[in-house]
C-alpha cells in the first residue's frame, strides 16, 4: 500500500516533486485473501482487538498526544467509540470503519 500511496502522491506533485524518480516495488500479495483466511479464527480476534486499542485507544504519553487526532477521526465520520471498542472481527472492522470513511463497500 505504501507504494500505491507513493505514486499518487508523485503523480499529484507532477513536475513539482522534488526528487529525480522514484522507484515502487510491491509485494504480490492478496489482502482480500488473507484477510479470508484469518475470518473466525482465534488470531482474528486476537489481531482486531490488539489493531484497534493500538490504532485508536493506544495508552500513555504517545495515546495522550494523539487522543485529539482520534477525537477528530471519530466525530468527522460518526463513529461510536463505544462499538469500536469492542470491535473484534475483520467484518465488524469493515463495516465500523471503512465503510463509513470510504462510503463504499469493499
Amino acid at each position: 500500500m505504501g507504494g500505491n500511496i507513493l505514486m499518487r502522491t508523485a503523480g499529484k506533485m507532477g513536475k513539482n516533486l522534488p526528487l529525480e524518480g522514484i522507484v515502487v516495488w510491491n509485494t504480490p500479495f492478496d489482502l482480500k485473501l488473507a484477510i479470508n483466511l484469518m475470518r473466525d479464527t482465534v488470531y482474528e480476534k486476537y489481531f482486531v482487538a490488539d489493531f484497534i486499542k493500538y490504532l485508536l485507544f493506544r495508552e500513555g504519553a504517545l495515546g495522550q498526544r494523539e487522543r485529539p487526532v482520534v477525537e477528530a477521526f471519530i466525530k468527522k465520520f460518526k463513529l461510536n467509540e463505544e462499538v469500536l471498542k469492542k470491535m473484534s472481527t475483520w467484518n465488524e472492522f469493515d463495516r465500523e470503519i471503512v465503510r463509513k470513511v470510504y462510503k463504499r463497500d469493499f
